[in-house]
């Protein structure tokens, strides 16, 4: 009990460790610091890795997504070998190998009854932490009074991008991690704390105003809101309706007052705001929509030869035409482009299969309703080709892995094992009592 406890935590602080790097790194100014967290994050999950080795608790399910990982890792490691770095000189092996680690410890540990709920508190952190930073760099353009962005062009055209280098990345980072959190606590009838998340990331949402994770936001609200008044319309009276309720008035009643607010109307970061929202109607036919449907074109064309890629990071000039957009030939925006370019038919495989694995998942998950598994398994599907890179992206996936494997409150098998699909095997270590429920924070 003692060896597993202790293994847990290092699973645990390792994950810390990376979801918290950039937020640290961008508070205290230091990318030492950041170097630093990564280090000991990658230290601790290997040690989490060794120490469980012999008795890894994988289904079959597991496994598959274990080994499309470790493809991903393997690749990278040897694009260092025998590649050519790009121009940022990007350390792929590196966030290879902590998405592998992070990835294959969950996957080991999900069905200790505590897991769940230490890796949704380690997610909540992270999403509230990003949505004080993005409230307070609006604070800063708005009053002068708060954080800078991250850089000085983005200071310059008003862009709200948390911790992140891209508003992009910021906004497919909070839809993701609410969608996953309140999923898990409407399994355990927990919404009000739901509303609560999703009202603090629609608010970074609206500011940072990635196109695309902004309808995915709206429309999650919306269903979880539908949801919520057919609850409240059926059974009035139910215990759980006045708390509910009051969480979506004060959500209402905050997003009113602060969309409001004369200090951020006033603001450079309210004009781009108003102006991202019009244009969420040309998303498919103005230059960043067709820019990325260009790359699938170009992707499609090449199917008969993308062979083994070019296996040189960000160049991809030889799959685009003249007259295409140059960013693309070096930052396809697409994690399945970019994976297929890089590494050919079969980075092709592993990326659409990872992709199709992980829908396929959540789509399957019968505990979820089925309009929330459909935005979920939607959002993927496009956010993979929303922020500037997945690939040096480590925690792209997890929430999605946690939406696959959420399983409403339920007997706990003998041993502290919860019930899940899968077929799982009894964890003799843990001595959670058999009546035990999984656990949401």
């Amino acid at each position: 009990m003692t060896s597993t406890v202790r293994t847990d935590s290092l699973f645990y602080a390792g994950l810390a460790c990376v979801l918290f790097r950039w937020p640290l790194q961008y508070l205290f100014g230091s990318p030492d610091l950041g170097q630093v967290l990564i280090g000991v994050g990658i230290v601790l999950l290997c040690i989490a890795l060794v120490a469980n080795a012999s008795e890894l608790n994988l289904g079959r399910r597991d496994i598959l997504i274990a080994v499309l990982f470790f493809s991903i890792l393997v690749l990278h490691c040897l694009q260092a070998a025998v590649g050519t770095p790009g121009e940022d000189n990007r350390s792929l092996w590196l966030a290879g190998l902590v998405q592998f680690l992070v990835v294959v410890l969950f996957l080991h540990n999900r069905r200790r009854p505590q897991t769940s709920r230490i890796v949704a508190l380690l997610l909540l952190a992270a999403l509230l932490t990003e949505c004080v930073l993005a409230g307070l760099q609006v604070s800063y353009y708005s009053i002068g009074v708060g954080l800078q962005p991250n850089s000085k062009d983005y200071e310059e055209l008003s862009l709200v991008s948390g911790s992140f280098f891209n508003a992009n990345d910021l906004s497919v980072f909070v839809v993701s991690y609410c969608i996953a959190l309140y999923a898990g606590w409407t399994l355990e009838s927990k919404d009000a704390r739901g509303y609560l998340v999703i009202g603090a990331s629609l608010i970074a949402v609206v500011v940072s105003i990635s196109r695309t994770a902004f309808v995915f936001m709206i429309l999650f609200s919306v269903v979880v809101l539908l949801r919520a008044g057919r609850r409240i319309g059926t059974h009035p009276l139910r215990k759980g309706n006045l708390p509910d309720l009051l969480a979506i008035l004060v959500v209402a009643g905050g997003l009113i007052l602060l969309l409001g607010a004369e200090f951020l109307a006033e603001s450079s970061v309210y004009e781009r705001m108003v102006g991202r929202i019009g244009e969420v109607g040309e998303l498919a036919t103005d230059d960043s929509g067709s820019a990325r449907t260009l790359v699938y074109v170009r992707l499609f064309q090449h199917l008969s030869d993308l062979w083994f890629g070019t296996f040189a990071d960000q160049n991809y000039a030889r799959f685009f035409e003249l007259g295409d957009l140059p960013l693309m030939m070096s930052n396809p925006h697409s994690f399945v482009a970019e994976f297929s370019f890089l590494y050919g038919w079969l980075g092709l495989l592993i990326a659409a299969g990872l992709i199709g694995v992980i829908v396929i998942g959540i789509m399957t998950n019968r505990d979820l309703p089925l309009p929330i598994r459909l935005v979920a398994a939607g959002s993927l599907i496009f956010f993979q080709s929303v922020p500037s890179s997945v690939l040096m992206y480590p925690c792209f996936f997890l929430p999605y892995l946690l939406l696959i494997y959420s399983r409403k409150g339920q007997p706990v098998a003998r041993g502290g094992v919860c019930l899940t699909a899968g077929g799982p095997t009894p964890d003799k270590s843990s001595s959670a009592p058999t009546n035990a429920r999984a656990l949401w924070p």
